[in-house]
């Protein structure tokens, strides 16, 4: 995602860089709203898990004319 969107990236380092700077790591996300945003949608887009139960038909059916395997 950032590859096709390198304003963001730039926009996501910039708040680091301001709010936190390069030498440490971020205690809470209170201090950065973009970052937070940022991760929120990234979760939204590409779950880290997988999501859903796996279905499947024991035997071939036959519905409203379609054949399903």
């Amino acid at each position: 995602m950032l590859a096709r969107q390198p304003e963001v990236q730039e926009s996501a380092f910039a708040e680091i860089k301001a709010n936190i700077g390069l030498d440490r790591l971020p205690n809470d996300m209170d201090d950065l709203p973009y970052i937070h945003a940022f991760i929120t949608e990234l979760l939204r887009f590409r779950v880290p898990t997988w999501v859903g139960v796996p279905h499947s038909n024991l035997k071939d059916e036959e519905y409203k004319g379609c054949h399903i395997p």
